[in-house]
């Protein structure tokens, strides 16, 4: 049963590469990426100053506009939600219809991972001529957090920094992100699949 189930996911999976939907979300990622850090990264340029390689991820989706941002794309990910193209009735009959909506959600929880890291890799390697990855914070963090800098596009928490340290502030944010997504998706596949696909952009809006 696992082994069709994961079966399922993965061929939903094996399109990927040549479906346009799927590079458009990931390059409009990649976009938001580089909007959502500019400011950082932009002072970090100028006064050559290093930041710690997580900040730029930390700062920016430890917000929840830029959160909820990075969700709507989530939209373009699964357009095609429940995934039924010319092989889901061959697969239905193979198996049964628990296994083949099971397949699903594991191919909707696995993809809203994929995308995540892709995110925080992405923020990463911007930040990445500029950065170390020391577990220490940087003092463009630093400047930003007692200045009041922050208060703007880039919302760095002096509390935070006093609290934690860059990996652990890391992981947290990108748990916190990956089960906001992981909700988000799960709404869309449900509403998607009782109440039809106008359902799921009112629960996504």
């Amino acid at each position: 049963m696992i082994r069709k189930i994961c079966l399922i996911a993965g061929q939903n999976f094996s399109g990927w590469h040549r479906n346009a939907r799927i590079w458009l979300t990931f390059t409009l990622g990649l976009v938001l990426c580089l909007m959502l850090s500019d400011q950082m990264l932009t002072r970090a340029q100028t006064y050559e100053a290093a930041i710690q390689i997580f900040e730029p991820f930390i700062w920016t989706f430890g917000d929840t506009e830029s959160v909820l941002l990075s969700t709507l794309l989530l939209l373009v990910l699964f357009a095609d939600m429940p995934f039924i193209d010319q092989a889901a009735p061959y697969r239905l009959v193979r198996t049964t219809r628990e296994i083949w909506l099971a397949g699903q959600v594991v191919y909707v929880a696995l993809s809203v991972i994929v995308y995540d890291l892709f995110l925080l890799i992405a923020e990463s390697l911007i930040a990445m001529p500029w950065a170390y990855t020391g577990n220490v914070w940087s003092e463009t963090s630093a400047v930003f957090a007692y200045s009041g800098e922050g208060s703007g596009a880039v919302a760095v928490s002096l509390k935070t920094m006093e609290m934690s340290t860059p990996y652990a502030c890391a992981l947290m944010v990108f748990l916190l992100m990956l089960l906001y997504s992981l909700f988000i998706a799960s709404l869309m596949l449900f509403l998607n699949l009782t109440a039809g696909s106008a359902a799921r952009y009112i629960s996504a809006a």
